[in-house]
């Protein structure tokens, strides 16, 4: 786990394989780190495959699962890529398993310029899931951000999106802008969350129709958060 930490410039490979058990409390799996708090990550490439199972009867009601990282709180993301696989392959239970290309589980984050260009993210159960190329869930929404980011993957689970795969709106919506997709997605963002319903929403994200205009976005972003 990482707080108040700044990694730049690293590159991981490798394999994770994570069966959840009953006996642990929030468990979180991320390709660089399984849980962070007021870190920036900027130019960081994660090549790490996932691939996760749950014990039905007895594993925690929650798994964020990220390419990057899996649990996120106040951190940056910033000109990161993924091409992890990441797959989820959770019982039957009502479980909330997040899934996301660069991070699972976002509170208050900001996610710049990051792109999805190889690698999978897969549900392969029914269970409640929760599945995005950029971000697989956003919380606390008035505080957070995904811009000019990029996703070329196949997304599938219960309620997927391209760039997102849900946010919760008891706290405000997040900022999303000028996200791109050219995945067999059928939409950028999959749902928004609240009061134990859920909406088809999406806002901020579109096909990828200009490339290099696309990559302008992206360094104009990066040069603005910069500056």
């Amino acid at each position: 786990n990482l707080t108040d930490a700044q990694i730049s410039n690293l590159h991981v490979e490798g394999t994770i394989r994570r069966v959840c058990q009953g006996n642990e409390s929030n468990p979180c799996i991320g390709g660089i780190s399984a849980r962070a708090t007021n870190t920036i990550f900027e130019n960081c490439i994660s090549n790490v495959q996932i691939e996760t199972s749950s014990d039905r009867e007895t594993c925690p009601i929650s798994m964020p699962v990220g390419g990057i990282c899996g649990d996120a709180t106040s951190c940056v993301f910033l000109a990161c890529q993924s091409s992890s696989t990441i797959t989820d392959k959770q019982g039957e239970r009502e479980f909330r398993h997040y899934l996301g290309g660069i991070v699972g589980y976002a509170r208050t984050c900001k996610v710049i310029a990051c792109v999805k260009l190889m690698g999978d993210v897969i549900q392969q159960s029914t269970a409640y899931c929760y599945v995005g190329g950029i971000v697989g869930y956003i919380a606390y929404g008035d505080s957070s951000m995904i811009r000019s980011c990029y996703s070329a993957v196949k997304v599938a689970g219960r309620q997927p999106g391209q760039i997102l795969g849900a946010y919760g709106t008891s706290i405000g919506t997040p900022n999303i802008q000028s996200c791109y997709y050219s995945g067999p997605s059928f939409k950028g963002v999959g749902s928004q969350f609240y009061g134990g319903s859920e909406y088809s929403y999406d806002y901020g994200t579109g096909k990828s129709i200009d490339i290099v205009s696309e990559i302008s976005d992206m360094n104009t972003a990066i040069d603005q958060w910069n500056q």
